[in-house]
């Protein structure tokens, strides 16, 4: 019998090993196998536990509403693009004010980009929810932004002039409200297309979590899923949707929320009442059967 896991003692005659000693080989043989397995097996779990590393775990930012950020299992994902649509008067600024807000909260610096409601009404809007943008001016913690429409394609979209105040004023989240003037800019749907995609990429290199303030098309009931004018939401990587409706007697509207994409997450798809106050957006987190 040869054994070749260097159990045995060199000898200069290289004597055989005796029958009487046959029992305590193979037992000796079967403790360096079970060493040697587990040799293999802790290899094989260090591998597991090192790829477990390096995998990417997913950061989230807090959208500024208690009860969204746990419907989205801890906010939006870190860089990401979401969209957020709906009709007039259905909350989409405030939802984006929040968002701001609560990075200022955490000491972040923000932005609020315009392209089409002047300064001076947002100024006014937003003072009557609580919050004092002037101020926040002031002090560094956000830069509002308006762009004239017949300048956007040229001052973004080519020399992207939005990214050299990103870096300037260490901005960590950002506001496009409305998002729709942009796809209005085009006649042609494939200039159109091209014009949404390159602004995206755009504001994937912006290294922000970006919300884009959309308005619903209207035609909702046509499609499966609610849809914007521009139909920017299809090439973000969240879509959330802010819809009303009548209330049994017909004299107050009910908010809802619908949470419709979120790349990388598991969150939770039901459709969600909310309360617009002083304070912002408040859900009550009672479950709509049916939007329609």
């Amino acid at each position: 019998m040869e054994v070749s896991f260097g159990i045995y003692p060199e000898d200069d005659d290289e004597e055989k090993v005796k029958e009487g000693d046959e029992e305590e080989v193979l037992k000796t043989v079967e403790e360096e196998l079970k060493r040697l397995r587990n040799e293999k097996n802790m290899r094989k779990h260090k591998k597991k536990g090192s790829n477990k590393r390096k995998r990417r775990i997913t950061e989230f930012v807090s959208t500024g509403v208690k009860q969204l950020d746990k419907i989205l299992k801890g906010g939006y994902p870190l860089g990401s693009v979401i969209t957020i649509n709906g009709d007039v008067g259905s909350g989409k600024s405030t939802l984006g004010m929040q968002f701001l807000m609560e990075g200022i909260k955490n000491d972040e610096n923000v932005m609020y980009i315009s392209f089409e409601e002047h300064k001076t009404a947002s100024l006014k809007h937003m003072k009557g929810l609580g919050w004092d943008i002037s101020e926040l001016e002031k002090q560094g913690r956000l830069l509002f932004v308006e762009f004239p429409v017949d300048e956007i394609e040229q001052l973004i979209i080519k020399n992207d002039v939005v990214h050299k105040m990103i870096l300037q004023s260490n901005i960590t989240r950002v506001l496009i409200d409305p998002i729709t003037i942009l796809g209005l800019l085009y006649d042609n749907e494939l200039d159109r297309r091209r014009s949404l995609i390159k602004f995206i990429e755009r504001a994937r290199g912006w290294n922000t979590t970006t919300l884009f303030i959309a308005e619903d098309n209207g035609k909702w009931q046509d499609y499966r899923v609610p849809r914007s004018i521009s139909g920017i939401e299809s090439l973000t990587d969240g879509y959330i949707y802010l819809g009303y409706e009548r209330a049994n007697d017909k004299r107050k509207r009910e908010h809802y929320i619908e949470i419709i994409k979120m790349r990388g997450i598991n969150y939770d798809n039901t459709i969600q009442s909310f309360t617009i106050g002083n304070e912002g957006i408040k859900m009550k987190g009672i479950t709509k059967k049916n939007r329609r």
